[in-house]
């Protein structure tokens, strides 16, 4: 009876398998409008994989999306569409590249029967196929009485498409963001009063009764809500959403401090691994270990005989205010260095030891040229020179087998940082 009222209400053949409803040409998607998020869509793109091997994974992509990232989504066994990137109708208020209507292509994807439209910032920790029993149209409320469009269900229309691209060109239709999560709150208002998506209840309603269903949050876990709950997660989560904009799992600088973003950490791991796109772990450790002591020993040797000196000779010629400020300055300017010396996109263990030596290098080097000013001294290449000669001769101090060997390590941590993306 329910197969019967699913397929007269949409036309859509379907197999029932035990209790499981199968439904012909389904397909998770997601967009790309920008370079910066095609790590998470290889990342989201292999734990689809490796959940739903026989589903297939489509990425849209806009105009911003070069050919060689194309052809490495591909590589990665994900199906990508090129499509025009729709821009909203309040650009002059929102120029961020975040606030467009790009979403609303998806509706002209007859091709297949339901969709299951994640965000690159998700991340499904179980199977999550049933979502595609869901209506015309389903999305999680959250915390407040808007849908978040991060995580959402669909069947792919003209009709419903064309009405969309008209209504998205009208300033006088309200997006209460400025993009598309603004205006698909408009566009589908009664989903909120709909009764809540029971992924496997058999005896709701076919979704021909109920086309507009809110989902459960478990299929949108904000990790804010998580952090805001002291760390306690109220329900288990099926798809969790990195809501925390500077805080997204792939930049190196989240890690330790959230630790929901360990889940993010080892899909990306295997990823990696799946694909031979970095050393093994234990392999990395071993070098970044290597690089951090071989740093440790010069830094400690240059401070003590020559920038420590220097410093106590300048703390004289000092006022208390300049003597209390010029510590905080250095660290602040040090730290700044460091933090845009990695790529973002950097793992986070090579990430935290390369940034931690150049901070400690940039404090030694601002001390000597500090140093040399207040002394009277000009600041040139010679100081440089001389900096670069003692940590010379300081490093020379440690055993000759362990500087070569660090010396290599410290090429390929290099390596690591920078070509890591």
């Amino acid at each position: 009876m329910w197969g019967s009222s699913f397929t007269a209400c949409y036309g859509i053949s379907l197999l029932l398998i035990g209790d499981r409803l199968v439904v012909g040409d389904n397909a998770f998607v997601s967009t790309l409008t920008s370079e910066s998020f095609t790590l998470p869509a290889k990342v989201l793109g292999y734990v689809l994989r490796e959940l739903h091997p026989h589903i297939p994974y489509v990425v849209v992509v806009t105009e911003e999306i070069s050919n060689e990232t194309v052809d490495e989504l591909r590589r990665h066994n994900i199906d990508v569409q090129r499509t025009e990137k729709i821009d909203t109708p309040y650009l002059a208020d929102h120029k961020a590249t975040k606030f467009q209507y790009t979403k609303i292509r998806l509706w002209s994807m007859t091709s297949y029967s339901s969709l299951v439209h994640l965000d690159l910032d998700t991340l499904p920790l179980r199977p999550i196929d049933g979502l595609f029993k869901c209506g015309s149209f389903c999305a999680a409320i959250r915390h407040s009485d808007m849908m978040n469009t991060g995580v959402f269900v669909f069947k792919p229309s003209m009709e419903v498409y064309n009405d969309m691209v008209v209504k998205s060109s009208l300033q006088n239709y309200s997006s209460y963001d400025g993009g598309d999560q603004g205006f698909l709150n408009t566009y589908f208002p009664q989903t909120k009063r709909g009764p809540m998506f029971i992924e496997n209840d058999t005896n709701q309603n076919p979704p021909c009764s109920f086309p507009y269903r809110p989902l459960s949050a478990s299929f949108n876990y904000d990790i804010g809500m998580y952090y805001l709950n002291g760390g306690r997660a109220l329900l288990s989560p099926a798809i969790i959403h990195y809501t925390m904009g500077p805080m997204k799992p792939w930049k190196w600088w989240a890690y330790p401090l959230f630790d929901i973003n360990s889940h993010w950490l080892a899909a990306r791991d295997g990823m990696e691994k799946s694909f031979s796109e970095r050393r093994s772990p234990d392999i990395e450790l071993v070098w970044t270990l290597l690089v951090a002591a071989f740093f440790s020993a010069v830094l400690y040797k240059v401070a003590h005989i020559y920038v420590c000196d220097r410093l106590l000779a300048v703390r004289g010629l000092t006022g208390r205010f300049e003597y209390l400020l010029c510590p905080v300055l250095f660290v602040s300017l040090s730290f700044l260095i460091a933090f845009h010396s990695v790529s973002e996109q950097t793992r986070p263990l090579p990430a935290w030891l390369f940034a931690a030596a150049v901070t400690e290098l940039s404090l030694i080097f601002g001390g000597l040229l500090y140093a040399s000013l207040r002394r009277g001294r000009r600041a040139s290449a010679v100081a440089a020179a001389k900096f670069l000669c003692l940590s010379v001769a300081a490093a020379c101090s440690i055993p000759t087998g362990f500087v070569l060997f660090s010396s290599f390590s410290a090429r390929v941590a290099w390596l690591l940082v920078s070509g890591n993306q």
